[in-house]
């Protein structure tokens, strides 16, 4: 390891042939550990050897950084020297010290309401009352996820969100950042600044701006073992009935939030700006039909498809994730079989849902006809031959599955998944799991905690895009309120008016403890 010194000073005590490779000096008190550099007249040397008992017959390597190999006489002086070299040398050391993927615990905070959904949002274990429906809403993780585990990785495992609208950095520092340091994750990920330059709350130079990203990321590195901040996003200020006037700046302030991340070991920073700017514009505005036409800012379905994706390849090689809990065992029951319900409200349903189940049409006028493919696969072919998008569900309730209710408790992290396949191209617009926690006189205000379903409003009319074989949805992990009635579970999909259909195949359904 190369080592330094403070203005080391001695001398030869005796002379120095041009091909010797050690040197007698006459004093090595206090001299730092091999290896350091010394200049005698005008060469300089690297001492690698500093000998035994008095340590003054040091092992050197003679001539070098570009000096020359050269006599010298008894009684020159011998000064350690701080140089080019002796620093490169140490910054390569310490660099390879460095993990060039840090390896941390799933468990992860969110903050930013972009990268969460447009309303307030309190963590699920601290939800008792009102609707926070959809609160993954068009989260662009929710698609990175979903490359992670196709990939065989391991996803986010949401344990917290943290978001005000229109928060700038500083309220995110006042309000928020106490909560998520006192969280229970190892990462904190999270989009904040676009309200720094905007028409909305703190309104600074991007100098100031970062001095309190600054403030943020220095309590963020020390109290989390990873941090990845994203960037600043284009703003839809063309189409938007709120235009951000300082859009034309973003790349400049991501320039500037990308250096400032890359002096901490464990902040990352993630561009998804260029996932979203449409290069035809002028005032490097977003790509149509990826941001809300409201706000400007917010995630519609093609915004998060295309960030998530964006995310996965910008990350897949800077940190490596580990299950924060372990996954208990299937608390569901078969999903083969017969003898659930069915709602067909203004649709039809051929067909018996599995024990347990109800197969719902939940809007719109589909046709579905369900089938056993296999005992742990259901076939659901659904065919919508009117003016608008169906909604097409299955849910399970405890109180319909009693034995549900007896292994669930206030308290218990849970998390609910399934795999499907498709065909049937784009008339596929969602497919989500979502848990729903109910409460005495809250009705259908329940909130829900969901992953990738339909944002709630101002959600344009777009093709979803889908993977062309299916894939496996999951919710967050979320905390079993207190005092809660029932736990449901939903496995939902959403089809386009089409005449021709859907083939839905849905595949080991799962809701487990994480211990």
């Amino acid at each position: 390891m190369e080592n330094f010194g403070n203005d080391k000073v001695t001398a030869l005590a005796s002379g120095v042939l041009v091909g010797a490779t050690s040197i007698v000096i006459t004093d090595s008190t206090n001299w730092p550990a091999v290896n350091f550099r010394i200049r005698v007249d005008n060469e300089l040397m690297l001492v690698t050897n500093k000998g035994a008992g008095s340590q003054t017959t040091w092992s050197v390597t003679r001539g070098i950084e570009g000096t020359v190999a050269s006599e010298h006489l008894a009684g020159a002086a011998v000064y350690q020297v701080f140089t080019l070299g002796g620093f490169e040398q140490r910054l390569s050391e310490l660099l390879a010290d460095v993990p060039k993927v840090i390896t941390v615990s799933s468990a992860t905070s969110i903050f930013g309401d972009s990268n969460i959904a447009n309303a307030n949002i309190a963590p699920p274990s601290t939800i008792v009352s009102g609707s926070i429906s959809g609160i993954f809403s068009n989260s662009h993780i929710g698609w990175w996820n979903e490359l992670m585990d196709s990939a065989g990785m391991v996803g986010f495992d949401i344990v917290s969100y943290h978001a005000v609208a229109g928060a700038g950095v500083q309220s995110v520092i006042d309000n928020q950042l106490p909560a998520i340091l006192a969280a229970p994750s190892s990462v904190a990920l999270g989009r904040v600044l676009v309200n720094n330059f905007g028409t909305l709350t703190e309104q600074d130079s991007v100098y100031a701006a970062m001095a309190k990203m600054k403030v943020l990321l220095d309590a963020l590195s020390a109290g989390k073992d990873l941090v990845v901040i994203e960037s600043v996003n284009p703003v839809y200020q063309s189409g938007s009935a709120s235009p951000r006037l300082r859009a034309g700046e973003f790349e400049a302030i991501n320039a500037a939030l990308a250096q400032l991340c890359s002096t901490y070991r464990n902040v990352k920073f993630n561009d998804t700006y260029s996932a979203i700017v449409d290069p035809a514009s002028n005032v490097r505005d977003a790509l149509p039909n990826t941001l809300n036409t409201v706000d400007g800012i917010h995630y519609v379905s093609n915004g998060a498809y295309l960030a998530g994706y964006k995310s996965f390849y910008n990350m897949k090689d800077k940190f490596k994730l580990y299950r924060y809990k372990t996954k208990g065992s299937n608390l569901l029951p078969a999903w083969a079989g017969t003898g659930g319900n069915k709602t067909e409200g203004s649709g039809t349903i051929t067909g018996t849902p599995p024990a347990g189940w109800n197969c719902q049409v939940v809007s719109g006028s589909a046709s579905v006809v369900l089938t056993t493919q296999s005992p742990d696969r259901i076939r659901a072919t659904i065919t919508n031959s009117g003016g608008s998008d169906s909604l097409v569900g299955f849910y399970l309730t405890t109180p319909s599955y009693t034995a549900l209710s007896a292994l669930l408790t206030a308290g218990d992290t849970i998390q609910g998944s399934f795999g499907y396949m498709h065909k049937g191209g784009t008339l596929l617009k969602r497919i989500a799991a979502a848990i729903r926690f109910n409460f005495s006189g809250l009705g259908t205000n329940a909130p829900f905690v969901s992953a990738m379903t339909q944002q709630p409003t101002n959600e344009p009319t777009i093709v979803y895009p889908q993977k062309a074989m299916g894939g496996v949805r999951k919710t967050p992990p979320v905390v079993i309120p207190p005092s809660f009635n029932s736990v449901d579970f939903f496995i939902t999909c959403q089809v386009g008016p089409s005449t021709g259909a859907v083939v839905l195949d849905i595949y080991n359904p799962e809701l487990y403890k994480l211990t």
